[in-house]
C-alpha cells in the first residue's frame, strides 16, 4: 500500500496548503512516527521535493528521519545520505538483547551498532539515539553500561524516556497477569539520577527532562512543540497546530484516510478549540520542561500580569522548599524538583 500511501500524503499537503493563509518556509521536517524507514528513498525525495514546491524550506533546515536500526543497510543509508536529510533519530532502547527481545525490536545490540557507525561514515553524524529504562529485572549496574555504549558512539543527541506501561499492549497484559512487575519507585529514581549524571560529565546537557545534546545539536524540531510554535502534521493520525487556540487530530484509520484523499477530499480529521486556560496549563507544562523553565516576559506578553502573579503565588511552597528555582527570567525545575515535576505541574495548573 506504500505507493497509493504516497500518492494521498502528497494530495493532503497539496489540498491544505491551498487552503492556508499564513504561510512561511519551513524550519525543520520530521518523518516520523511508526516506521517511516520502510519507505524507499525515493518516496522520501518525492515529499521533500513537494515541500519545498509548496512551503519552501529553509536552507538550514533540520531534516529527521527517524529509522529502524534493521532498515539502515549499507545501500539504503547510502541512498539517504544523498538526500537532504540531516539528522537521524534511531530507537536502539538497549544495548542488552535480551531487553530487545523483551521490548519485541526485532534488530540487536550488535546490528544497532553496525547501523549508527555505518549512518557516521555516510556523513550522517547528527544522529539521536532513544533508549528506554525501569525495565523489568533492569540493575543500575546495567543502566549505567548501557549510557557508557550509548556515549561511546558520540551521538550528538540523547533521549531517554521511562518505560510506560499502555493499557491493551502486550506489555501492560503481561504486567496485569503478574507475569512482570514494575520496578520500585526507589530504583526509578536512582536510573533517572544516574543517566543525568552520567551524560552530563560526558558533556550532554539535559534541556529538557528526556532529552540531551552536545552543544549546538538541540532537536530544532521538538522543541518548536515546547516553545508553542505552529506545526503542521501530514499522513493519518498527525496533529497539527496552529501556534494560537486550534489543534487538528487527523484520523487514525489508513482506509479512511485514502478513501477521502482519492476523492479529492481533505483528510478526515478533528479539530480541538483551546480555552484561555488550557493554553496557560500547556504553557506552564512547556517551560517547566525545559532547562530555560517558564519565562516571565513572554508568559506576561501571553496571559497578563496578573496570571503571572498567580502562577508565581502556586509557586511559592515549591520555591521555599528549593524544588523550583526563581531567577531575573522566570521559574524552573530544581535538581531535585525535576523528580517530581508532574505533581509540581499540575500544581500549578490553573
Amino acid at each position: 500500500m506504500i505507493p497509493e500511501y504516497i500518492e494521498a500524503l502528497m494530495h493532503e499537503i497539496r489540498y491544505r496548503h491551498e487552503k492556508q493563509t499564513d504561510l512561511s518556509t519551513l524550519q525543520s521536517i520530521y518523518f516520523g512516527g511508526g516506521t517511516p524507514s520502510q519507505l524507499q528513498p525515493e518516496h522520501i525525495a518525492r515529499l521533500i521535493d513537494l515541500l519545498e514546491d509548496v512551503y519552501g524550506i529553509e536552507e538550514k533546515a533540520e531534516i529527521t528521519l527517524e529509522a529502524n536500526p534493521e532498515d539502515l543497510t549499507a545501500e539504503y543509508v547510502e541512498q539517504i545520505a544523498a538526500l537532504p536529510i540531516n539528522r537521524i533519530s534511531m530507537g536502539i532502547q538497549s544495548w542488552q538483547d535480551k531487553d530487545l527481545h523483551f521490548l519485541r525490536r526485532r534488530h540487536t545490540a550488535k546490528s544497532a551498532e553496525s547501523a549508527v557507525k555505518r549512518c557516521q561514515d555516510a556523513g550522517l553524524d547528527n544522529i539521536s539515539l532513544d533508549l528506554i529504562y525501569g525495565l523489568p529485572q533492569q540493575t543500575l549496574p546495567l543502566w549505567q553500561k548501557n549510557l557508557q555504549q550509548t556515549i561511546a558512539l558520540h551521538p550528538r543527541h540523547i533521549s531517554a524516556y521511562h518505560l510506560i506501561y499502555e493499557e491493551g499492549t502486550p506489555l501492560y497484559h503481561l504486567l496485569s497477569t503478574k507475569q512482570i512487575s514494575e520496578i520500585d519507585e526507589e530504583l526509578s529514581l536512582d536510573l533517572f539520577s544516574c543517566l543525568i549524571d552520567t551524560l552530563s560529565e560526558a558533556g550532554y546537557e539535559q534541556y529538557e527532562i528526556s532529552n540531551f545534546a552536545q552543544k549546538g545539536y538541540r532537536a530544532v524540531h521538538n522543541s518548536a512543540y515546547w516553545q508553542g510554535k505552529p506545526y503542521m502534521g501530514f499522513g493519518p493520525a498527525a496533529h497539527s497546530y496552529d501556534g494560537r487556540t486550534c489543534r487538528r487530530a487527523n484520523t487514525p484509520d489508513l482506509d479512511l484516510y485514502l478513501h477521502a484523499t482519492n476523492r479529492g477530499e481533505d483528510s478526515p480529521h478533528t479539530d480541538e478549540l483551546l480555552s484561555p486556560t488550557d493554553l496557560i496549563n500547556e504553557a506552564v507544562l512547556c517551560g517547566l520542561r525545559t532547562v530555560e523553565g517558564l519565562m516571565q516576559s513572554s508568559f506576561v506578553e501571553r496571559f497578563g500580569k496578573t496570571c503571572w502573579q498567580q502562577i508565581r503565588k502556586k509557586a511559592l511552597p515549591y520555591l521555599q522548599k528549593g524544588l523550583l528555582e526563581e531567577n531575573s527570567q522566570g521559574i524552573k525545575l530544581s535538581r531535585e524538583g525535576i523528580f517530581l515535576s508532574d505533581t509540581i505541574m499540575s500544581d500549578l495548573f490553573c
